[in-house]
Order: structure tokens, then sequence, then C-alpha cells
């Protein structure tokens, strides 16, 4: 997970892992994750955010690998910077099945599937919005964000996944990809 106030390219590459990101327009301040799990072993996301205390997630030596600790530490970093819920951009990448198999072992959905539905599902708790999504398929992605305009640049690998969409396109009115 990196917090940034100066621009900056970072990129990526995503299989089934997940990638969130942040950015704030006012204050230039972005954030992303790359996050391989969808939930830390230590505590459990069960209905709600307030589930999850953001303050374990700050002494945790992991938890840039889990997807609800890392938007609990990005929301939290945001939150101490001023910066409102409806001003925080966030976008989310990833979460393909990687593995041809329908199902993991015990009936669980793939990772990748976990990792995103985990990502939406906090986002959501967290009174976020989604300003765009692309997850799923069974190609990996490679992105590049820049932390000075919040624009990510999505570059598909392997076999074709779902296009990309704007969850709010009010949120994109004059922007493009």
């Amino acid at each position: 997970m990196t917090i940034l106030d100066r621009p900056t390219l970072v990129s990526t590459v995503l299989g089934s892992c997940a990638a969130i990101t942040f950015f704030c327009r006012r204050l230039s301040v972005a954030a992303i994750s790359h996050a391989l799990l969808p939930h830390c072993r230590r505590r459990v996301h069960v209905d709600n955010i307030k589930d999850l205390l953001s303050q374990d997630c700050v002494h945790c030596p992991e938890a840039y690998k889990y997807v609800d600790c890392a938007i609990c530490m990005m929301t939290e970093a945001f939150s101490r910077l001023g910066i409102a819920q409806a001003e925080t951009e966030v976008r989310l990448y990833g979460g393909s099945k990687m593995i041809a198999s329908l199902h993991q072992p015990g009936g669980m959905a793939p990772v990748g599937h976990q990792n995103t539905d985990t990502a939406k599902k906090i986002i959501a708790d967290h009174g976020l919005k989604l300003h765009e999504c692309n997850v799923g398929g069974t190609g990996g992605r490679k992105i590049i964000f820049n932390t000075q305009t919040g624009q990510v640049t999505l570059l598909k690998t392997g076999l074709p996944d779902p296009p990309v969409f704007p969850v709010h396109p009010q949120a994109q009115k004059g922007r493009s990809l």
C-alpha cells in the first residue's frame, strides 16, 4: 500500500489480486493497494465496517496483503488528512479467475472473486462509492495509476476480460481513461 502527495506513476500487474486506488482531487493525494487475499487471518469482517478496527491494521506488519485491512488503512489515512468520503474517488481492478476450476475445494468461490467481493463490501461499508470497476474474467491486467490526476491506464493480458465501466457516470463527466 502506498499513499502519495507527489506526482508518480505506479504500476502493478494483477491476476486474482485486487488493486484499489483512492484519489482526492482537491488535495492531489492518492493511494494504491495491491492486496493478495480478502481477509486478515486475525479478524473477520462479518456485517459492517465496525467489525474491523482500523487501529489493529496500523500495527500489523502484514496488513497491506489483505483487502479488508488495506482499505481500512487507506480510508483512515484519507480521513486523517481531512478528506471527506464524497471527495474520494475509488477504483477497483483485478480479481481474475486464474485457475480453470469453477470453485475451490470446499465450495468456496475463487480467491479473485473473494477479493473483489470483499473490496466492494468494505468500500460500501465505509460510505465510499466506486467510480470505476474492472474485475473478474480469466485474464490478467496491468494498471498504471497516475497519482497527480487519479487516472488509471488499464492494459489487459491473456484472455479477454470484461470492459471497464464507470460505476457513477456523473463522476466521470469530461474525463477519459
